[in-house]
């Protein structure tokens, strides 16, 4: 896990219109840079006044689904992984059928 306040750090610097999190915090900028459980309900009510059911709605919707594992890596090859990025502590992979992550 990140956490929302790394989250809320890279959309400012990032400029990102929605974040979240994996235990579904919700972060709607455009209002405040905090996970905001109303905010969400609020916007959920907005989509079921503009669009209708959010089963009609969810049904548009991609799935995804999230693939978590930990990898052994030696201290020493951690610095010259070019997928590093030491300002949120992670780590990706990315692979012809999913995208990885892994928190360092």
């Amino acid at each position: 896990m990140v956490g929302s306040p790394v989250v809320a750090r890279v959309m400012m610097k990032e400029g990102g219109a929605f974040g979240g999190e994996e235990n579904g915090g919700l972060i709607f900028p455009e209002f405040q840079y905090c996970r905001d459980g109303a905010m969400a309900v609020a916007k959920m009510l907005e989509i079921v006044a503009t669009q209708g059911r959010l089963s009609k709605v969810n049904d548009a919707i991609p799935q995804y689904s999230q693939f978590k594992t930990k990898v052994t890596c030696p201290e020493g090859k951690k610095a010259s992984s070019p997928q590093r990025n030491p300002e949120v502590g992670e780590v990706r992979q990315d692979r012809h059928d999913r995208w990885g992550q892994d928190l360092l």
